[in-house]
């Protein structure tokens, strides 16, 4: 992921930094939907992650829950 992001510059220009998470749900076959950012900050950036996120190949494994 590192590789594929760009810092936005508008949100350079403002002197813009920190830290956000997003969150995604994965499919039982890997597939990333619904990804999300729980708390908004700065639009450029958090546009810039939510299509780092889409960027992302279909290849997660989804964590399965033993009870």
């Amino acid at each position: 992921m590192a590789t594929n992001r760009t810092y936005p510059s508008t949100a350079f220009a403002k002197g813009v930094s920190g830290t956000l998470g997003v969150v995604v749900t994965s499919t039982k076959d890997g597939r990333i939907i619904h990804p999300f950012i729980p708390n908004e900050g700065d639009k450029d950036l958090d546009e810039e992650a939510l299509g780092v996120t889409r960027l992302h190949p279909d290849e997660w494994v989804p964590l399965e829950l033993i009870a």
